[in-house]
């Protein structure tokens, strides 16, 4: 083995060389050593070539300079590695909202050089922005932009090893204001509701009826199969949701819960097991408490049309969607004095805001207060 011109290379006696070479590890301040034989064939100048990169390799440089990605590019792949955790309508919203106010604006820039003064201007830029008719955005949207990029910047700055350039800003807010109405029905209306239902669209009462009387959301309620069904204890089990049409394993909490359901709707979904097995309806083998006609989970709109045709049929001034179902469970129950752990366990709310959030006052609420207070 001789020595060439180039340190720590060595041509063997069949003509192969032979690196022999240390370098400092920057992850222990010790010497390493490699020794690698090259195989024939190898010229000179290639093992001159790979005697760098060993050292390159065991000091931890790179060989070249790293291609700078543009925040555009970042979400890109950013998306990329959370769709399979997202459920498909907040995979559909980040979408949205990266297309539409982040990535116009700020995608241009070098991810692993955006600083806070960039997102200063962006939320300066978001809260100028006007709708097609003119109106600013409401706060809840410039909100919902806001979460979508503190989400997607906090990551990247987690993953590029920058300072969190959304730190210590002020969010966009906008003095227009979602006004929320919290419409329910009185106990009454919502059994003039059923009673229509069960007349002028019988094939889909079963399932208003299981959302008036146990609270559970409609993409809950098209989640349920026949083994979440425990007739014995007369109880629902909630551990799945529909999303978007499509089926997700978990609910819109993340949590698993038991639903206890009146004996009204035991029998009423008895009944409709039993019209399914008769007619021996295709969704069977689905194991759904109510597939679709093309046997897949129904879509969270597929009761528009029905109540409407209620509606029709009724006096009511309210038009009973599955949320204003919802919410008329939860407000008959707080009048009805339950308590109020059972009801979050019930209706599946994580904290006692949520539930006062769902609790609507009507107009006779306020007046009773008044009476109470004034006229006592």
């Amino acid at each position: 083995m001789e020595k060439t011109k180039h340190a720590s290379i060595y041509q063997l006696e069949d003509g192969r060389f032979k690196i022999d070479t240390r370098a400092k590890d920057p992850r222990t301040g010790k010497l390493k050593r490699v020794r690698e034989t090259l195989p024939e064939g190898t010229t000179l100048a290639e093992a001159v070539m790979r005697r760098d990169a060993i050292k390159e390799e065991i000091r931890g440089e790179p060989r070249h300079e790293p291609t700078r990605l543009t925040l555009a590019e970042y979400a890109s792949s950013w998306l990329e590695r959370k769709a399979p955790r997202l459920k498909p309508n907040t995979l559909k919203t980040y979408v949205q909202i990266m297309t539409d106010v982040i990535i116009p604006q700020l995608g241009t820039l070098y991810a692993d050089l955006i600083v806070r003064a960039d997102v200063e201007e962006w939320v300066i830029w978001a809260e100028q922005q006007r709708t097609e008719q003119g109106t600013r955005y409401s706060d809840s949207t410039l909100l919902k932009w806001w979460r979508t990029l503190t989400v997607l910047l906090k990551d990247l700055a987690a993953d590029v090893g920058i300072a969190d350039p959304t730190a210590r800003i002020e969010r966009p807010s906008s003095s227009r204001r979602n006004v929320r109405e919290k419409q329910t029905l009185t106990a009454e209306s919502l059994r003039i509701f059923l009673d229509a239902a069960k007349e002028h669209t019988p094939s889909r009462h079963t399932e208003l009826l299981t959302l008036a009387y146990t609270g559970i959301r409609v993409g809950e309620l098209y989640a349920l199969t026949w083994d979440d069904v425990d007739f014995c204890r007369r109880v629902l089990t909630i551990n799945s949701s529909v999303s978007a049409g499509e089926l997700t394993e978990t609910t819109k909490t993340g949590s698993a819960r038991e639903v206890a359901i009146p004996d009204v709707v035991v029998e009423t979904l008895q009944e409709h097991r039993r019209q399914m097995i008769r007619e021996q309806h295709r969704g069977l083998a689905t194991g759904l408490l109510f597939p679709s006609n093309a046997n897949t989970p129904r879509t969270n709109s597929s009761l528009t049309k029905p109540i409407r045709r209620i509606v029709e049929e009724t006096e009511l001034d309210i038009i009973p969607s599955p949320q204003v179902l919802r919410r008329t469970y939860n407000t008959l129950m707080v009048r009805a004095g339950v308590d109020r752990v059972v009801l979050r366990s019930q209706i599946g709310h994580v904290s006692e805001a949520m539930t006062e959030r769902y609790m609507g006052v009507s107009d006779e609420d306020k007046h009773k207060a008044v009476r109470d207070v004034f006229q006592s």
